[in-house]
């Protein structure tokens, strides 16, 4: 191979991914739509496993701190989650509300079920792609 074919094969696989990306997030928006709940807030629920300290959710989500805050007032609203002080009472903790583990529970089955990643792919080919999109994470 010549550099250029490199060159070419690298911007390949990077359109690919940024068109695969955006399908997932499609699949992921239209499967949220039926329960009512706007993707950031989704991704939010999904991503409490336990309750953690706003600015985890915020590293999760990649985005400001302030944006989070939004997307806990509006989760709070809709009694899916508490904010509670942490250890240090400047760090608000959230904690999904029995709805919103119920919620979460039902997000992450329409989810799945609307993935084109889950339909497309074998469990084992979700592993391997898995651990291939991490490896290219943790390089960077």
């Amino acid at each position: 191979m010549t550099p250029d074919d490199f060159g070419a094969n690298a911007r390949d696989i990077a359109a690919l991914v940024v068109r695969t990306g955006e399908r997932v997030k499609a699949d992921f928006a239209h499967a949220v739509l039926a329960h009512d709940v706007p993707p950031p807030l989704a991704r939010a629920i999904l991503l409490l496993e336990e309750p953690a300290p706003m600015r985890c959710l915020a590293n999760q989500l990649s985005c400001d701190q302030s944006y989070v805050t939004r997307i806990a007032d509006d989760l709070a609203k809709r009694g899916l989650v508490t904010r509670a002080p942490g250890d240090d009472r400047r760090v608000q903790v959230l904690t999904l509300t029995p709805e919103g583990v119920l919620l979460k529970n039902k997000l992450a089955k329409a989810v799945s079920v609307e993935s084109a990643v889950s339909s497309a792919l074998s469990p084992r080919e979700q592993e391997q792609l898995r651990a291939l999109l991490t490896r290219i994470l943790d390089a960077s």
